[in-house]
């Protein structure tokens, strides 16, 4: 037990307050039961982890792990801990949530447009976050393809984009990124794939499947001189990226994609080969027009928690949160 003088000598981390970067690694810890696990997870070096674990510790006068071989594994004070910590983040998800609906609910519509590399991931989170609360008259959703998305943000007819990039996005709009992904090969663990694959030559002969003609992918590998569309046999597009990973999962074919295809139901059980070799990194960012009295700051924040969040492959990157988040 605590006594009266420890406690309220450790109420708070060195910095005067508990922070959320603490919590997230506490649970993240529980979550994969051991700090390398949760480093990976959060998308921090080890050190910064431990050193979020110890100031905890130290407001809470007591060890919340037991480090052994297997793990990490939770103390009687982690035990106590664990709900309050667990409910402390969702209390800031519906925090959020609800300062979003309100802001919609007094500018009027917020209207965001979400890539559909991403959306199947991120759709559920957000509107389970949202609870029973949420109308389509106050927050309305689309998806549909990065430039479309940064059309609309530039005319005006959505507030909100998360899109996927390569290059800079034009100077009237303001891009946070959020993920690194690789490009490469969706299949069956049974698929037949070549043992290096350092050119697109080394795909022919390969049944492919792409997702459109006018995708960041595509654009990026014409742009490089890259030309899949040229490969025997003839790849197979589908205008819809679901057909495509269903495709995949007949293993006939593999999908040619992003890595953030592993978050879509769709895709379980496939597995992701990356090809960085072919094709640079991509960026997933959340943009916003530069127009501050047009942000929507929790909503923003709420689509961050989500995107981050969310199971991405392992080759996935997460940048890292500001300070203190």
């Amino acid at each position: 037990m605590l006594n009266q003088r420890s406690a309220m000598r450790g109420l708070s981390s060195p910095t005067g307050e508990f922070t959320l970067k603490q919590f997230r690694a506490f649970v993240a810890i529980v979550e994969t039961g051991s700090f390398t696990g949760a480093a990976r997870q959060l998308f921090q070096s080890q050190p910064t982890l431990s050193r979020s674990i110890r100031e905890l510790e130290d407001a809470l006068g007591g060890s919340l792990f037991t480090r052994t071989q297997g793990g990490a594994v939770l103390s009687e004070t982690g035990h106590r801990f664990l709900s309050h910590a667990r409910r402390l983040l969702e209390v800031n998800a519906e925090m959020l949530a609800g300062m979003a609906l309100w802001s919609a609910r007094r500018q009027g519509c917020v209207k965001l447009m979400c890539s559909d590399a991403v959306m199947p991931a991120i759709l559920p989170p957000l509107l389970r976050r949202l609870g029973a609360s949420y109308s389509h008259s106050e927050l309305e959703i689309t998806d549909g393809g990065s430039a479309a998305i940064v059309e609309a943000l530039l005319a005006g007819r959505i507030d909100l984009g998360v899109c996927v990039h390569q290059e800079g996005l034009p100077p009237p709009l303001l891009a946070h990124p959020l993920l690194r992904v690789p490009a490469g090969l969706l299949c069956t663990s049974g698929f037949r794939l070549p043992s290096v694959i350092g050119s697109l030559s080394d795909l022919q002969g390969v049944p492919l499947g792409l997702h459109g003609n006018a995708t960041p992918l595509m654009s990026a590998l014409l742009g490089s001189g890259r030309r899949i569309d040229l490969l025997e046999p003839a790849p197979f597009v589908s205008t819809n990226i679901a057909a495509l990973y269903a495709m995949a999962g007949t293993g006939r074919m593999a999908a040619f994609t992003l890595a953030t295809c592993t978050a879509h139901d769709i895709a379980r059980g496939l597995v992701f080969f990356p090809t960085p070799q072919l094709a640079p990194r991509f960026t997933v960012s959340l943009v916003t027009r530069n127009d501050l009295a047009k942000r929507h700051a929790a909503l923003e924040l709420l689509l961050e928690a989500c995107i981050m969040e969310a199971p991405w492959d392992a080759s996935v990157e997460r940048f890292a949160r500001a300070p203190g988040n």
